[in-house]
C-alpha cells in the first residue's frame, strides 16, 4: 500500500498554491475583512480594461511565459554559477550529468516558437471557437473571484481532466511512428526543457489537455490562472534534476517508459514500481541532505 501511495504523487506545489489562497481567506475571516483577492484581481483586470480578448489571448500566455522564465532562470543561474555537483546540499538526481548546462540556440529557438507563436495562436483559435458557441464568459469569467471551496472544486476537476487527457495523448505520441520525430527532443536535465518540444507535440500534449480541462469544467479566470501556474511550475522542478521541492525520478523514468497516475489504473507502471527509481523518488521539504 505504501508503494502505491508513494507512486500516486501529489505535487506539493499544488497544495502550496491552494494554501496561499485558503490562508488569505482565513485571515480575512479572522480580521473581519473582505475582498482581498477581489481587490487584487479587480486591480489587475483594470490594467487590461476588462477586455476579454486581450486578457485571454495575451495576459494568460504572458503569465505562463514569465512564470516559466523566472523559475527556470533561477535553476539556470544556479547551474552556470555553481555547476551541478553531487555533493550539493540539494540532492540532485543520480541520473543528471555533473556539469553545468549550456542552452544551445536550437533549444531556445524551439522554446520561443512554442511560447510566442504556438501558444498565442492556439489561444486566439480557442477564443473564437468559444465566441461561436457563445461560451466565452461562462468559461473565462474575468469579473468575479470564486469562493475558496468553488475554486478548489474546479481546480481538482481541472487536474483530473488534464491528467486523463495528458495520459492518452502522451501514450499515443509514444507510438513508434511518432516518437522518434518529436518526443525524444525533451531529454535534458534543464528546467527550460518543459517547453522544448516539437511544436506539434507541444500543441497536442500541453495545450490540448489544458484547454480541455478549462473548457469542460467551465473554469473561471482565477481558477484558470492558478491551474495554469500549477502545470507550468511542476514540470520545471521535474526537469531540474533535483528533488526540491518535488522529486524528479518519476519524470526521468517517464522518459524511458510512459509513466503517470493513469498508468497505475492501466497497469503500465509495474516497471517503475519494481525499479530503483521508486526508492529514489523522494520529496525534500527541508535543506537537509539525504
Amino acid at each position: 500500500m505504501f508503494r502505491i501511495l508513494k507512486f500516486i504523487h501529489i505535487n506539493p506545489l499544488y497544495l502550496f498554491i491552494l494554501f496561499i489562497y485558503g490562508s488569505t481567506r482565513l485571515i480575512e475571516y479572522i480580521m473581519d475583512t473582505k475582498g482581498t483577492w477581489t481587490g487584487i484581481w479587480s486591480y489587475s483586470s483594470s490594467l487590461l480594461d476588462r477586455n476579454v480578448l486581450l486578457s485571454y489571448i495575451f495576459a494568460l500566455p504572458f503569465f505562463v511565459i514569465i512564470l516559466h522564465w523566472i523559475l527556470a532562470g533561477i535553476f539556470a543561474i544556479r547551474d552556470v554559477i555553481f555547476k551541478r555537483k553531487a555533493s550539493s546540499f540539494i540532492r540532485a538526481s543520480r541520473r543528471a550529468p555533473i556539469q553545468s548546462h549550456i542552452i544551445d540556440l536550437n533549444l531556445a529557438k524551439t522554446v520561443f516558437i512554442n511560447q510566442l507563436i504556438v501558444l498565442p495562436s492556439s489561444m486566439l483559435a480557442s477564443y473564437y471557437f468559444l465566441k461561436i458557441t457563445n461560451d466565452v464568459e461562462s468559461v473565462i469569467d474575468f469579473k468575479t473571484v470564486p469562493s475558496f471551496s468553488l475554486m478548489l472544486y474546479k481546480f481538482v476537476l481541472c487536474m483530473m481532466v488534464h491528467e486523463i487527457s495528458f495520459f492518452y495523448i502522451h501514450y499515443m505520441l509514444h507510438h513508434p511512428l511518432i516518437y522518434p520525430q518529436n518526443n525524444k527532443q525533451r531529454k535534458d536535465f534543464t528546467t527550460i526543457e518543459n517547453f522544448h518540444q516539437h511544436p506539434l507535440e507541444y500543441f497536442l500534449l500541453n495545450i490540448i489537455p489544458s484547454a480541455l480541462a478549462i473548457f469542460l469544467t467551465h473554469s473561471d479566470a482565477v481558477t484558470t490562472t492558478i491551474f495554469l501556474g500549477a502545470i507550468v511550475i511542476a514540470p520545471i522542478f521535474e526537469h531540474s534534476g533535483f528533488h526540491i521541492p518535488t522529486s524528479a525520478n518519476q519524470n526521468e523514468f517517464k522518459h524511458e517508459n510512459v509513466n503517470g497516475m493513469m498508468d497505475y489504473l492501466h497497469g503500465t507502471c509495474k516497471n517503475f514500481l519494481q525499479s530503483e527509481n521508486l526508492k529514489n523518488h523522494k520529496i525534500l521539504l527541508s535543506m537537509k541532505s539525504q
